[in-house]
């Protein structure tokens, strides 16, 4: 009876060691597997951070552009209070540098100078629309405005972006 009770513990021996190393050859495959995915995660997050900076550096450039172009750009995005407006933009409309534009100031502005009217076709026909405004009571100054919808990739009209040029030489020729 004894040599049959060695011989059972020596079979349930063999296979707790038989289970042990399955359990061990799972767990080192699952490991396996977990640091395949940590170091796909890692490079996935460094690919990331590489657009990222990409787009920031793009990013910069396009406004260091607006800002250096001579003629007035604003961007009105829906849904975003804050709007981009370039210096030139600013001092067109009587804004002043430190002042936070915000797009209920260009639609007040705007409301001023009967652009309103313009700026709501240009959003509903999704077409450019272009008008003619002279501002300033003493030095009169004429802008040609130009407002050309912003549109999503779907298509849809999320913004307006709107170039004003000073036209005042060009009319008093």
């Amino acid at each position: 009876e004894l040599e049959r009770s060695n011989a059972e513990l020596r079979t349930a021996k063999a296979q707790v060691e038989a289970i042990s190393r399955g359990l061990e050859k799972s767990v080192a495959q699952r490991t396996k597997e977990l640091l395949d995915i940590q170091e796909a995660t890692i490079n996935i997050l460094e690919d990331l951070q590489e657009s990222k900076d990409i787009i920031e550096l793009d990013k910069r450039k396009v406004e260091n552009m607006i800002q250096s172009m001579s003629e007035g750009v604003i961007l009105l995005e829906d849904d975003v209070e804050t709007i981009i407006i370039n210096p030139q933009a600013r001092r067109m409309f009587d804004f002043s540098s430190e002042q936070e534009i915000l797009s209920a100031h260009i639609q007040e502005k705007f409301s001023q100078l009967n652009l309103l009217d313009a700026w709501g076709r240009c959003r509903s026909q999704c077409q450019a629309v272009v008008k003619e405004v002279t501002i300033g009571k003493l030095q009169k100054t004429v802008l040609r405005v130009e407002m050309n919808p912003v549109f999503n990739p779907a298509h849809l009209v999320t913004g307006v972006v709107i170039v004003v040029h000073d036209i005042t030489r060009d009319r008093k020729s």
